[in-house]
């Protein structure tokens, strides 16, 4: 494990396995709380495909878990793995910026409506 890729990789794997974590119970008592505030009212598409994706952080600990292999063989190179790193972290980045605008929704469309 003398490549710094390789941590790069373990690192990621690590923080991913708890945002993952993190997001399933976060999306279970998200559901709840909004259920008993909006009383039957339909949620935004964006937050009822969050609620039925809250799994998605796991493809990137298993994307993750891939290059932490392919870092310890070492077969492919270095530069190589980097950029691949570089392109889940750019795609993983907008899973997360969805993730925190469908959390938001429902709330912004309340206070939206609220103030009409």
């Amino acid at each position: 494990m003398k490549r710094l890729t390789t941590y790069y990789f373990l690192l990621l794997l690590g923080l991913n396995m708890i945002f993952a974590q993190y997001l399933r119970f976060a999306v279970s008592e998200f559901k709840n709380g909004l259920q008993n505030m909006l009383e039957g009212k339909p949620l935004p598409l964006a937050t009822e495909r969050l609620i039925q994706f809250y799994w998605w952080p796991w493809m990137c600990v298993v994307i993750y878990g891939l290059g932490l292999m392919a870092s310890l063989i070492g077969k492919p190179n270095d530069s190589i793995l980097r950029n691949v790193l570089i392109c889940i972290l750019i795609i993983e980045l907008l899973g997360m910026f969805v993730t925190a605008a469908s959390f938001n929704l429902p709330w912004v469309l309340i206070t939206w409506k609220l103030g009409s």
